[in-house]
């Protein structure tokens, strides 16, 4: 175990389990985990963060340790020691450990996507094992969703049966302490997040090669999975005007933001549109598709694409580079106000608190 708490007695209220944190961010999840332990912490409740079956150095470990409080890079040796009144899973890595302690402890399982609804081709190590997310369901006490699209799908798939006890909870993010104010600009197109084939990424680069945008370059956060990015990196004039900026977080990703004069999000399945909402804080305008979490992330604020294909996708940046200084700047500003009301740290915390209380209410009593 590396950190500085140790499990003794019940001196938790929650316990958060988690596979990544948001140093070197690897995905999503970890910015909204630990956003939700610091929200708690502040409130008073007992949290601890704690990373399990995780792929981060030893730099990166301490870096966590340094700027992050209650936080323990553990085992699978050191579950049965773990002493807490509840345990709330964000991991999407179902280790035999994990459903053990699952099915022990009261537990919260957030589904920050459904396995089922990944169509990226990835190894099960990154998340795509649909019948250990099922079993994870079945085990939890209840389960939580990111948007009111991924619950719906959740019943279309069946998984009432397995456990009927689903809800919304929305994601949220801190605040960050700044948002662009300067007029529009039209020269960089920015991608966040997995470079995975469900998130098309490609149709940036696609983009590109089109003659309305010779003039443009291209920003990508994240860290390449599929061979659809190297095709079109090879285009005439694309590379050139392509940066691949691997994984960012911290200062590294604020400075893509700050760089970026829109994020363009091409996805077939985006559970809450996390990205987005990021984006929107900081002032910046976002093109995407109406998938699932996005249209209730982003409401009439975004630059909507107007079907899910590459031709799409180059219709809504089109309208987004064309449109006025006006339009633009008020499209920005709307969302960030949406995004400053709804999704903040502070509002996903209360959110989980309610959740908590119900659970700690029949608990620990018992």
């Amino acid at each position: 175990m590396i950190g500085s708490h140790a499990f003794q007695g019940d001196a938790y209220d929650v316990v958060h389990i988690a596979n990544e944190v948001p140093v070197n961010r690897r995905g999503g999840v970890a910015t909204v985990a630990n956003a939700l332990h610091g929200g708690l912490l502040a409130r008073g409740v007992a949290s601890l963060l704690l990373v399990l079956d995780h792929m981060h150095s030893a730099t990166e470990m301490r870096a966590t340790l340094d700027s992050l409080p209650n936080v323990v890079f553990a085992t699978a040796d050191h579950l049965p020691d773990l002493r807490t009144t509840l345990v709330h899973s964000h991991a999407y890595r179902y280790t035999p450990a994990l459903m053990d302690l699952v099915r022990r402890v009261p537990t919260i399982a957030t589904l920050h996507s459904i396995a089922a609804a990944e169509s990226s081709g990835l190894p099960v190590v990154h998340g795509d094992d649909v019948e250990s997310q099922i079993r994870l369901i079945e085990a939890a006490t209840a389960v939580a969703v990111v948007s009111r699209a991924e619950l719906e799908r959740y019943d279309s798939l069946g998984y009432r049966a397995y456990n009927p006890n689903a809800v919304v909870v929305h994601n949220g993010v801190p605040l960050p302490g700044w948002h662009r104010q300067s007029p529009p600009r039209r020269a960089i197109l920015g991608y966040c997040g997995r470079i995975v084939p469900r998130k098309r990424p490609e149709f940036v680069l696609r983009a590109l090669a089109e003659p309305q945008f010779a003039n443009a370059t291209a920003l990508f956060a994240g860290r390449p999975y599929t061979m659809e990015l190297e095709k079109w990196l090879g285009a005439p004039g694309v590379a050139a005007r392509t940066r691949l900026l691997g994984w960012c977080s911290g200062p590294r990703l604020e400075r893509f933001f700050a760089e970026i004069d829109v994020l363009v999000v091409p996805s077939m399945y985006e559970p809450s549109g996390l990205v987005a909402i990021e984006a929107s804080l900081r002032g910046v305008p976002v093109v995407c598709t109406r998938a699932d979490g996005l249209v209730e992330s982003m409401g009439d604020h975004a630059f909507y694409s107007p079907g899910v294909d590459y031709p799409d996708l180059l219709s809504a940046l089109t309208e987004w580079r064309e449109a006025t200084d006006d339009r633009v700047a008020n499209r920005a500003d709307s969302a960030r106000r949406r995004a400053e009301s709804f999704y903040s740290a502070d509002a996903m915390t209360a959110r989980y608190l309610d959740l908590y209380q119900t659970l700690w209410a029949r608990f620990r009593s018992v």
